[in-house]
């Protein structure tokens, strides 16, 4: 009996090693793929070239030689930081992630332990092949099509396949507040006293949506992190991390009360229906998720009572702000009628969809309806880029590290703050346009899989 559990023993540690063989294969191979295609997409700007060659040579040989450790505050930092949106930049490098670089090289050189359960990595197969299909069969092929496939498979497939270890929540949590909240600052003085971006408006002056700023009834805060959607959404998962240290935490309460009463601020100063509401259900979300966390005081009721009045007032002051503008309305009037184009770009490419990242490209060459803006709806690209099947299981990867935390009862606020990503970018295109915002998807992913994994793996190391 001995000998044939060592033999099963032997077995499971084979195909454990097999497995993180394959999957590092695999990452690495997306990831040289992602560092040649800075280079490769710069091939028809002359003398350019050889710079942008030479700097993405420097940068990833540096993501091979720095720290492990260091690559996750890399890959976020760049995320946040490098404004990619900046009308500065080529246009064909605009909104490039450059956070999934270093989140790709993690991917490979960090340890898979403990692993992910095989219905994930099952699941990661089925969207992987889903992926390459929808490539294989979509009716024409483009470098940002390919560019979104490689981020999409790093941030939100790879993890599922092996989430790397050594990125606890409480230090993805504190990075993340560690950089959002003085650009919370920031935001609130832009648009609340000066009504103009006086440090960053170079960035995006020449931009698509810059116009629309000074147009509407009330200014729209971009700070560093550009469109005023792109804000709302960093801001109102930042809220709801520090909404999370309101009910976790026993000491320096003020301290994260006065943090999340900027960020919920902030996600006021710019305006945006989508992300206010992401950010009162991510409240909610961490509120009712986290009963054993309470603390039963009348101090810390009443700071959650004041949290779920401030979020309401965010809603209904930038709900009536929005919608005294002429833009506003003209969005509302857009968004209305997503489900429409949408389904009538999908039925056209069914089953695989019109390739990966590549729905508002397919709308335009087929001239369909409504081609005069993009669809505002991630999801409703998504079911065009990779069909309904596709989309179904793209979105089940998005949010299965949320079920798992939920189910666990481990890492409430980031997976409030993940829920309200996924919620926020329900009401604008960001997946395709703002592929960056895959990446702040991917890091919460992979902080809630270690430690949901770490969890579950808990008792076995005990007995």
């Amino acid at each position: 009996m001995n000998d044939y559990a060592r033999s099963l023993g032997g077995r499971a540690v084979w195909r454990g090693r097999l497995d993180e063989r394959l999957t590092t294969a695999g990452a690495a191979v997306v990831a040289a793929a992602a560092g040649a295609a800075i280079p490769f997409v710069s091939g028809r700007l002359g003398a350019l070239p050889v710079a942008v060659m030479i700097l993405a040579a420097g940068y990833i040989g540096c993501l091979w030689v720095i720290p492990v450790a260091a690559l996750a505050p890399v890959a976020l930092a760049t995320t946040l930081l490098v404004p990619t949106q900046s009308s500065l930049l080529p246009g064909h490098l605009q909104n490039v992630p450059v956070g999934v670089l270093p989140l790709g090289v993690w991917l490979v050189r960090t340890p898979a332990t403990p692993s992910n359960t095989p219905g994930l990595q099952r699941l990661a197969i089925a969207v992987t092949g889903w992926l390459l299909l929808s490539e294989i069969f979509a009716p024409f092929h483009s470098i940002r099509g390919l560019e979104w496939l490689v981020a999409a498979w790093i941030c939100v497939v790879g993890p599922l396949l092996r989430a790397p270890a050594d990125l606890s929540g409480g230090r993805l949590r504190r990075l993340f507040l560690l950089i959002t909240t003085p650009v919370a600052c920031y935001a609130l003085v832009e648009a609340f006293i000066l009504k103009d971006n006086v440090l960053f408006a170079v960035l995006y002056r020449n931009t698509s949506w810059w116009a629309g700023q000074h147009a509407g009834a009330s200014y729209r805060a971009t700070t560093l992190f550009g469109h005023p959607l792109v804000n709302g959404t960093i801001f109102a998962a930042a809220a709801v991390l520090a909404a999370a240290e309101l009910v976790e935490r026993t000491d320096r309460l003020w301290l994260s009360c006065i943090r999340f009463v900027i960020l919920v601020g902030a996600v006021l100063s710019t305006h945006s229906r989508g992300p206010a509401l992401a950010l009162a259900a991510g409240i909610a979300f961490v509120i009712a998720a986290s009963p054993g966390k309470l603390k039963v005081t009348g101090l810390r009721r009443m700071v959650l009572a004041g949290s779920a009045v401030a979020a309401g007032l965010v809603i209904v002051l930038g709900l009536q702000a929005r919608d005294a503008s002429f833009a506003g309305q003209a969005n509302v009037a857009q968004r209305t009628s997503v489900v429409k184009y949408a389904r009538q770009a999908a039925s056209r490419v069914e089953p695989f969809g019109a390739g990966p990242g590549q729905s508002e490209q397919f709308r335009v060459q087929q001239h369909l309806p409504g081609t005069s803006t993009p669809l505002e709806n991630s999801y409703a690209e998504t079911l065009v880029s990779l069909g309904p099947l596709g989309a179904l299981l793209f979105c089940l990867a998005l949010c299965v590290p949320i079920y798992r935390s939920l189910r666990m009862s481990v890492m409430v606020g980031e997976a409030g703050a993940l829920a309200t990503i996924l919620v926020a970018i329900g009401g604008f295109n960001a997946i395709e346009e703002f592929t960056p915002v895959m990446v702040m998807i991917g890091l919460f992913a992979i902080s809630l899989l270690y430690e949901t994994n770490r969890h579950r793996s808990g008792p076995e190391r005990t007995t």
